[in-house]
């Protein structure tokens, strides 16, 4: 255990909080990032802490402190795509629908100029398209959750999104088809 040959490494300790993050273990989590960033150590690496911190504490149910973790990430590493899509889902959890539209084209623009994260980009895109549907916008959605799928073939959540949007538009052939889709893939 790599803790154990070095127990006052933080980073270690916020390698391990990693650990038990990625393994779903968000309380234990929790309390690993929150000694690492009460410690005040930088390190490698250091900068993200508050990222995964804000994921424990969403995965917790904990969304005011997620958000405050986030925006927090968020004034200090402004190009971290994930923070700006956590900050926008919180903000859709909590209806407030302009906020979560900005924080997701914020997370669309920087997963755009990376193809990698082609992934990513079509979960902030359907996540976009709910936001639009929601506002009343059933064109724009029904164009961000196209665009989610051709990103991601495999988003089952946006070809179902994408089939409620064409059944309210009235395109009952391309809603069928959305459906269909969803199904295949669900």
């Amino acid at each position: 255990d790599l803790l154990a040959d070095h127990p006052g490494s933080y980073r270690c300790r916020f390698l391990k909080a990693y650990t038990w993050h990625r393994q779903k273990r968000y309380e234990k989590a929790r309390k690993g990032f929150e000694e690492v960033l009460r410690s005040g150590a930088v390190f490698a690496g250091s900068d993200s802490i508050l990222h995964f911190h804000g994921w424990a504490l969403y995965h917790l149910g904990r969304l005011r402190e997620a958000e405050a973790a986030f925006k927090k990430h968020a004034t200090l590493v402004q190009q971290t795509a994930g923070t700006w899509f956590a900050l926008g889902l919180i903000a859709l959890e909590g209806n407030r629908l302009g906020e979560a539209e900005s924080f997701l084209m914020k997370a669309r623009e920087l997963q755009a100029s990376d193809p990698r994260k082609k992934k990513e980009l079509a979960k902030t895109l359907a996540r976009l398209g709910e936001v639009h549907a929601l506002q009343g916008g059933l064109e724009p959605a029904r164009k961000e959750l196209e665009e989610a799928v051709r990103a991601w073939p495999g988003h089952y959540n946006a070809h179902y999104r994408l089939y409620r949007v064409l059944l309210r538009l009235g395109d009952k052939d391309a809603a069928e088809s959305a459906l269909k889709r969803h199904q295949e893939i669900a």
